[in-house]
């Protein structure tokens, strides 16, 4: 009758139902693995240097940074150790120093060194090899940071972090580039609290010297240079 001819038919569709459960999951696996390719693409787009052969995972976490100097040649190429980019400082005619020791090159206006000084130095030793020597930086206050990537802006970077948080795959870039993210928004909390309190020019002077050394830029930083360039302190 039919209710066996039903139960007859269930019993042929079981292993078509199977069929069908397998092949949605794999359409659904592909499909969260190209969304986390896209994101890991336009991830590197706004974070990697160009020219820089690492992975995003290493420069995010910089687990290799030992092994990744000196910079590559096309590395170097498009823009020193210590600054994101050329495009960054609008001028495309820019003085360079070889460093004696790694051989690495770096714009003179990068390592706080004047042209007319760069162009009559005998010797040139980077931050990196001064600092790996016992030296002492003698160019200035500052001893300039390496910059291992594009030094990217917070409101970017959190969006391009939500997105990836979405993801259904799990990405260890995602939960380096957290981390980076959550180190510039205390560094933007802490430097919001002292200016609250009108706090002193050497407190400003230390938190600017932070935000040198964060890889993802909160838009503070802009400001508080600007604060400490009208005292003459910066």
């Amino acid at each position: 009758g039919a209710l066996s001819t039903t139960r007859r038919l269930l019993k042929e569709a079981r292993p078509l139902a199977k069929v069908v459960d397998v092949a949605v999951e794999a359409q659904r696996l592909a499909q969260a693995d190209a969304d986390a390719g896209r994101w890991l693409h336009e991830a590197r787009e706004l974070i990697v240097k160009a020219g820089c052969s690492r992975s995003l995972l290493s420069l995010l976490d910089d687990s290799d940074a030992e092994a990744a100097w000196p910079p590559s040649d096309a590395e170097m190429a498009s823009s020193c150790p210590c600054c994101a980019s050329d495009a960054e400082l609008g001028n495309e005619d820019l003085t360079w120093l070889g460093c004696d020791s790694c051989d690495a090159w770096f714009h003179a206006c990068c390592v706080g060194i004047p042209d007319e000084k760069a162009l009559s130095l005998e010797a040139f030793r980077c931050p990196r090899c001064t600092a790996t020597a016992g030296g002492v930086w003698a160019f200035g206050p500052w001893v300039p940071p390496l910059v291992r990537t594009r030094r990217p802006r917070l409101p970017e970077t959190i969006a391009l972090l939500s997105v990836g948080g979405a993801l259904p795959l799990h990405l260890a870039e995602v939960a380096a580039l957290a981390r980076l993210v959550g180190e510039a928004e205390a560094w933007r909390k802490r430097t919001a609290a002292c200016m609250s309190a009108g706090a002193q020019p050497h407190v400003l002077l230390e938190l600017l010297a932070e935000a040198r050394l964060l890889e993802v830029q909160p838009l503070e930083v802009v400001g508080l240079e600007a604060s400490l360039h009208s005292l003459g302190l910066c």
